[in-house]
């Protein structure tokens, strides 16, 4: 609930920040070209908040819901980019289409040219692109930006004739200019911890387990949080749930699935190497932390976040769904048959001769209702995670089932 708070007082701030310029068409009318250049400063304010909010230095302070914030970065960014192209089309209409080609506006020719590259990218082709493709058109955000304040800076009517909205608009991009200083030195990983590889096992023919040993600072993590892995001091880095912890040691586990260029670089690292890990983030299976009914329902991969949880805080009131094709694909089974006992099933959809605890099929109402007691159905949380269309089924059968949706709790695959 506090998390779900600070998200709140997140969107409020940024709500809050644009009332200066609202306060603009008291004064001056509303008038096209009032309208648009307070249109033009909303869009842009909205996109340095996008940029800071994408700062996990910055918003994991707001909240720990780091998944909620990367969800709010893109309404930012939709809603940004809608008011930044009014502005030029109101122009137009109070000053007529030679004004787009005037010396005077060159800097906002060319933000627009670029934002429109960022936003075409982005909103049409993203399932078309490879992730690092649209991530390096992305970073051309930060140059509109930087040119956005050039172009207010230059000719902005507001901030050149209102005083306080010339120290604003100045203030908003000092803090634009610190985070992106702080944002080169992440990229050079200030504040990063150094973790070096001790053990790489195969778990299936997709599935690797990697097992890090802190070279100096240690992480924390809780159950279901994840941190961003960077093999190489200049490489990328993407985010996997942080499957195990030793609080003795500080060794991080994960299982990694190897679905592209990334996860089989990683699949090529030697025992010793130095990788780059920022963390922990999200807030996963917190409402699960504690002696409460619970029910699990895991897909392939997405049994991660789930590892740490029946380990802690596995008991008689824990129940465990746990599906995959084959049953030499579930990890970490072993376990989940120790902790839980008849409380955990395999659900799998391509064996052919099992027996029981483990049910053939795909994951269904059928054998939700057939497993779990009537205690457990009206009272116990439920918590998903898996594939995208794997996680919209079960909340499907949970709902027909009548579990409200207030007790189910799902993770992304993604940010």
């Amino acid at each position: 609930m506090k998390d779900v708070v600070r998200f709140k007082l997140a969107s409020v701030l940024v709500f809050v920040s644009l009332l200066p310029y609202l306060l603009l068409i008291r004064s001056f009318g509303f008038e096209y070209s009032v309208i648009a250049n307070v249109l033009g400063l909303v869009g842009s304010t909205l996109l340095v908040w996008q940029f800071v909010l994408g700062n996990r230095f910055v918003s994991t302070r707001l909240t720990p819901d780091y998944v909620s914030l990367t969800k709010l970065h893109i309404v930012l960014g939709t809603y940004g980019v809608l008011f930044v192209f009014a502005h030029p089309i109101l122009q137009v209409i109070t000053y007529g289409t030679s004004i787009l080609f005037e010396q005077r506006v060159l800097f906002g020719r060319l933000a627009l040219f670029l934002l429109t590259v960022t936003w075409v990218t982005s909103a049409l082709f993203r399932k078309r692109m490879s992730y690092r493709l649209w991530l390096y058109l992305h970073y051309l955000n930060y140059f509109v930006l930087m040119i956005v304040f050039l172009h207010a800076r230059s000719i902005g009517t507001f901030i050149n004739t209102v005083p306080y909205i010339y120290y604003y608009w100045h203030a908003i991009f000092l803090v634009f200019w610190i985070l992106l200083g702080y944002r080169v030195l992440k990229y050079l990983n200030f504040g990063k911890a150094r973790y070096a590889l001790v053990r790489k096992k195969s778990l299936s023919a997709d599935i690797t387990q990697y097992t890090f040993t802190p070279k100096s600072k240690k992480l924390t993590p809780r159950p279901g949080q994840f941190a961003f892995v960077r093999p190489s001091f200049f490489g990328e880095s993407h985010p996997f749930t942080i499957m195990k912890f030793n609080a003795r040691s500080g060794d991080l586990t994960f299982s990694i699935k190897a679905v592209g260029r990334f996860t089989n670089q990683l699949e090529n690292l030697e025992r010793g190497h130095t990788v780059y890990i920022d963390g922990p983030y999200g807030v996963f299976t917190e409402e699960g932390q504690n002696n409460g009914l619970k029910v699990v329902i895991a897909g392939g991969i997405g049994v991660t976040p789930f590892v740490e949880l029946i380990d802690r805080f596995g008991h008689e009131n824990t129940f465990m769904f746990y599906a995959n094709s084959f049953l030499v694909d579930a990890v970490n089974r072993d376990d989940f048959k120790r902790e839980l006992k008849e409380n955990y099933v395999d659900v799998v959809s391509q064996e052919k001769t099992v027996q029981e605890p483990v049910v053939l099929g795909r994951m269904s109402k059928e054998i939700l209702s057939k497993y779990l007691s009537k205690n457990f159905l009206p009272r116990a949380k439920f918590f998903v995670c898996g594939s995208p269309g794997f996680m919209a089924s079960v909340i499907g059968m949970l709902d027909e089932l009548g579990v409200s949706s207030n007790r189910i709790y799902t993770e992304e695959f993604s940010l």
